[in-house]
């Protein structure tokens, strides 16, 4: 009688359980693949809704009673909604949604930390311990999964790892057919990705050699399947715009094209650029900014621009910069006034000045500055100081913060103009601090308009401004790859 109970099934709405001497296990998910026998009670819980009993026992989400002892079961855990687009924390994008400006270094998501006691640049509230070893990327999405889950991607390695809270671990996703996903080419500095989410399911569109790569995650098999889109190098990296995922490709004879995807991950249209170099060596692409009108990947050798047309139509322009100028990407992404329009921070080396050029124009405007800024996109720093004036206007009484003091910001959200920035103590230039590669002491922080700097760590690293930040299960958490861990604080939420 005992083994007829150990083998019973059941196949639900949410899988196929067997009953075991603990409860039930998911055999199968809902589409009947097997589903990865290290998966603990407790993750499956989070995963898929199922009911853990007092004991520890699991049971499937559709039962509101014990059949065994008639007793009613715990509800399932609520699902987090939460999702983190890196690297700057945008939302998935969906269906029919209107793009609007994308590509800065903004968050619709609130930076709150807590305001509980804590030592002043201490550690966190709580600690991740690091994926194997790599320099990664933090993915929150449903990855078929009923709420937000965490993802760490090596883009170089072309590695992945789902981190199981139930067992206090990360677990290695290994490609369903057994093949491996495609590394990029694009510095760290120039990656991007889009994710759009139906329902329980998630579709990560990355940069990689081998094409725009539409890559599925799956929790409860740890696995994923990818598909490659175009037939050439993703150069630069995709964004959102006009319904679809576009990124720029180069293609075997050098041809360069912008390949769009729709959200599905089915191919869709492709438009070939003619540029001043017939084999498209062109050097680098920064990440890209869109608007309603227009999507423009800055290049080393000038501007990649798709811009819509008054009868409706596509237009993809290659626009060179004026002579003499370069674009300084070190400092951040370009610049929006409220007057709209995005403006890069260049250098003319004719005039031997900084200079801010209007992007996206055959014929732009521009402006000289007295000295470069790191920039948001919404505000910037003048050394250590945060202006919500354009960068190439002075304040009228000048203040650099404090002395020999730097402030990188890292993003910005758009709720009470918060930012999260690296400080650093600094006494020469702006340049050669970019260039150093020297240990360096620094300060996590967050400013915002309405309280005073929080200062959450103090830390010592090279290039401390290479860190990533994301948000997963409430908290606001800071990697960088030097470190052994990650460091968690709480939010007001």
């Amino acid at each position: 009688m005992e083994s007829e109970q150990i083998d019973e099934r059941w196949p639900l709405a949410s899988g196929t359980w067997v009953r075991d001497a603990g409860g039930y296990r998911l055999a199968e998910t809902a589409s009947g693949a097997a589903v990865d026998a290290a998966l603990g009670a407790i993750d499956l819980a989070r995963f898929t809704g199922a009911r853990l009993a007092p004991d520890g026992a699991l049971f499937p989400p559709e039962f509101a009673y014990s059949p065994d002892s008639g007793a009613r079961l715990p509800a399932a855990a609520p699902a987090s909604e939460q999702n983190w687009v890196p690297p700057y924390g945008q939302r998935n994008v969906s269906a029919g949604e209107r793009p609007g400006v994308r590509g800065l270094r903004l968050t619709p998501q609130a930076l709150q930390v807590s305001a509980a006691p804590r030592p002043e640049g201490g550690d966190g509230d709580a600690m991740l311990p690091l994926p194997p070893g790599g320099n990664y990327e933090f993915i929150v999405s449903r990855y078929n999964s009923r709420g937000g889950e965490l993802l760490a991607l090596d883009p170089v390695a072309g590695a992945l790892y789902l981190w199981l809270a139930g067992a206090g671990q990360w677990l290695a996703l290994a490609h369903g057919g057994g093949g491996f996903l495609a590394e990029t080419t694009l510095k760290r500095e120039d990656w991007r990705c889009e994710v759009a989410g139906e329902g329980e399911d998630s579709r990560i569109f990355l940069p990689t050699s081998a094409g725009l790569a539409c890559l599925r995650p799956d929790a409860l098999t740890l696995s994923f399947e990818v598909a490659y889109i175009g037939g050439g190098e993703a150069v630069g990296a995709p964004l959102h715009w006009g319904g679809a995922i576009w990124a720029p490709q180069r293609r075997a004879d050098g041809t360069l094209v912008l390949q769009a995807a729709g959200l599905s991950g089915a191919a869709g249209a492709v438009i070939e650029v003619a540029t001043d170099d017939p084999l498209a060596r062109i050097g680098r692409f920064a990440p890209p900014v869109g608007s309603e009108r227009q999507l423009i990947w800055p290049g080393d050798g000038g501007q990649l621009v798709l811009s819509r047309t008054p009868d409706g139509g596509m237009q993809a322009d290659w626009l060179p910069w004026p002579g003499g100028v370069t674009p300084a990407f070190e400092f951040g992404c370009p610049f929006m006034p409220t007057s709209g329009g995005f403006w890069q921070l260049c250098w003319d080396a004719g005039r031997e000045a900084y200079v801010y050029l209007q992007l996206g124009r055959p014929q732009p405007e521009r402006y000289e500055a007295l000295t470069p800024r790191f920039s948001t996109g919404s505000l910037n720093y003048r050394v250590a100081t945060r202006m919500k004036l354009p960068p190439w206007q002075e304040p009228e009484h000048g203040d650099d913060g404090g002395k020999g003091m730097v402030v990188l910001p890292l993003l910005e959200s758009a709720v009470e103009a918060a930012v999260l920035g690296i400080e650093i103590e600094f006494n020469r230039g702006l340049d050669e601090l970019l260039d150093s590669r020297e240990r360096l002491h620094a300060t996590l922080l967050v400013q915002a308009d309405n309280h005073a700097d929080l200062r959450l760590l103090r830390f010592v690293a090279a290039q401390p401004w290479a860190g990533r930040v994301f948000i997963h299960d409430g908290l606001l958490w800071f990697y960088h790859p030097e470190w052994s861990r990650i460091e968690g604080w709480r939010l007001d939420v």
